[in-house]
């Protein structure tokens, strides 16, 4: 085994929560997708390594450009070493860095050629059914095609997916609802029933009671409690196939003020608050839940 595997990049285990990573073989013929559970109980932190099946694969990428070869791999790591997507082709996808940054970089090639055009921007999992145009103008302007992207769930899967428009329409002039609800996967319109998305950039709540006062001995409306939340998103998408519901928060900050001089002046707030402001790419609370609807049996 040491002499056929890579070591793989580190992760940081003091980072509760899941990371998936990939583990590459010498020859960098074969690729093996792990997932990582930290998990702390009491004192003890806990990490759990496995293999992720062919079923339980968390990350895609799918190409459904005819025509064109897609290149992804990691913002910090080498195009020479990524992995490439063939047209009508999906393959699974995890993070060759875990600790950095977990930004997508593409690039486009005609199909069975070694020379590829990197896209202009980078892409992420972590925003779903958002109907991204991509940036490549060699290969836009040689194909004459707009390139798109968006990513949605197939199951527990998060698939990033480039397509091209049908022909003879606009994805712009559908907007993003409409173009997900006109993508199809194998060759089946995808309808989605409900399609709620609320974004707030900040949001303050003050808790106001009535408190004794222990001079006066008279009670007075007094600020209890203060909450600060930036960068909350919230989303629901019911579709035939599955229903996926997520909140998101990037900051949330708790006073307390029940007691002037109290010895915790602070309920809640994150470990490192520099880290996790309105424009950051980091998130302080992340649920996502996906439920597939089975069909009728007949």
């Amino acid at each position: 085994m040491n002499d056929f595997w890579e070591w793989t990049h580190g992760f940081d285990v003091t980072t509760i929560g899941i990371y998936n990573f990939m583990a590459k073989s010498f020859n960098k013929l074969e690729i093996k997708y792990l997932k990582v559970i930290i998990t702390l109980q009491k004192s003890s932190i806990f990490i759990v390594i496995d293999q992720e099946g062919q079923e339980q694969y968390s990350l895609k990428i799918k190409n459904e450009c005819p025509g064109l070869d897609l290149r992804a791999y990691q913002e910090s790591g080498s195009p020479l070493e990524g992995l490439v997507v063939h047209p009508g082709k999906t393959i699974p996808w995890s993070w060759e860095f875990p600790s950095q940054r977990k930004t997508l970089c593409i690039d486009f090639g005609f199909e069975n050629s070694e020379n590829f055009i990197p896209s202009e921007q980078t892409f992420r999992f972590d925003t779903l059914n958002k109907v991204q145009k991509v940036q490549a103008p060699g290969i836009i302007k040689n194909q004459a095609a707009k390139i798109y992207s968006v990513v949605t769930m197939e199951g527990n899967t998060r698939v990033l997916s480039f397509f091209l428009p049908q022909k003879g329409k606009s994805w712009k002039s559908h907007g993003a609802l409409r173009a997900l609800e006109h993508h199809h996967r194998h060759g089946h319109e995808r309808i989605y029933n409900m399609n709620i998305e609320v974004h707030v950039r900040g949001l303050g709540i003050s808790l106001i009671s009535a408190i004794n006062n222990k001079i006066t001995k008279k009670k007075e409306r007094k600020e209890v409690l203060y909450l600060v939340i930036k960068g909350l998103e919230f989303k629901w998408l019911d579709a035939a196939e599955n229903s996926v519901f997520q909140l998101r928060m990037k900051y949330l900050n708790v006073d307390n003020n029940i007691i002037h001089d109290t010895s915790f002046p602070v309920f809640l707030t994150p470990s490192r608050p520099a880290a996790l402001g309105p424009d950051t790419r980091n998130y302080f609370l992340d649920i996502l839940i996906s439920q597939k609807k089975l069909s009728e049996v007949r």
